[in-house]
């Protein structure tokens, strides 16, 4: 939305102005897969993930 400022343009990010005045964004995203040994590793990774996630 426009009152959220200029947008960040750079190699992974783009705006295009649309006719109201707020920009359309479109960035490079990136998908990570991990792979656990066993389900201890996965459910100690995912505690870890949590509580820095964002809600």
């Amino acid at each position: 939305m426009k009152e959220w400022g200029t947008p960040t343009i750079d190699d992974t990010n783009q705006a295009v102005l649309t006719e109201n005045g707020n920009y359309i964004n479109y960035a490079k995203e990136y998908d990570i897969k991990f792979e656990f040994v066993n389900t201890a590793d996965k459910a100690q990774f995912d505690k870890i993930i949590w509580s820095y996630a964002k809600k």
